[in-house]
């Protein structure tokens, strides 16, 4: 999160700052700045270079360009390819990433991290690109793509994530700091009492932490 950086950089705890002002109004040391992400910077001298209307002409109108997309282990090709927007997702991981190593059948892939959405197989037919992932409800996130065999413990991944979480929290606002740890809760006794109202109580504690937090983390 852009202003947790900013706040690293001046010796601060790097927490997030309520907005506004924007760091392009007062940014690092109250001075105008602009953050971004190393993938777009390294952009910029290819299309000085080549030119706008080059880099427009790869990926799809609505984005342009291309994407880094992370493969980790457990594909048969793990590794980072670079890829136009509007490659589909199925052929991400079926040309791309080869499918589950050594031929192991895939449940799901979680993509863009524990902040990302996990997708079925059925779910795999869909361009990546900001627009047709935002209408299914899909986050693209980092662009990392974590393969999820068959055989994998589903609730110790849900608690690994919840812990996860918890951990990152930076504490600066109540509903992401106590939520999330009220969320590891909930996930270590998925198993006990009756599963309808502990996912009713579930989805509710992530609703309200999403609709609450200062940032896009929680």
């Amino acid at each position: 999160e852009e202003t947790a950086l900013l706040n690293a950089i001046e010796n601060k705890r790097g927490e997030v700052r309520v907005r506004p002002p924007y760091p392009t109004q007062a940014g690092l040391y109250g001075q105008p700045t602009v953050v971004n992400n190393i993938e777009t910077l390294v952009n910029v001298p290819w299309i000085v270079r080549e030119g706008p209307e080059a880099y427009r002409s790869l990926g799809v109108a609505a984005a342009p360009g291309t994407k880094a997309f992370c493969l980790a282990r457990g594909f048969a090709r793990p590794g980072i390819v670079e890829a136009e927007f509007g490659l589909e997702l199925r052929g991400l991981i079926e040309q791309h990433a080869g499918g589950g190593r050594n031929g192991q059948p895939l449940a799901a892939v979680a993509l863009g991290g524990p902040m990302g959405s996990i997708l079925t197989p059925a779910e795999w037919d869909v361009p990546l690109e900001p627009a047709a992932l935002g209408q299914r409800g899909i986050r693209l996130g980092h662009a990392g793509l974590v393969p999820i065999p068959e055989a994998a413990d589903l609730r110790a991944l849900l608690l690994n994530w919840a812990q996860f979480m918890a951990l990152e929290s930076c504490g600066k606002c109540v509903p992401c700091s106590l939520g999330s740890r009220r969320a590891v809760e909930l996930v270590g006794r998925i198993d006990q009492g009756n599963h309808d109202e502990w996912q009713r109580e579930f989805t509710q504690l992530l609703a309200t932490i999403e609709g609450t937090s200062l940032c896009g983390f929680g």
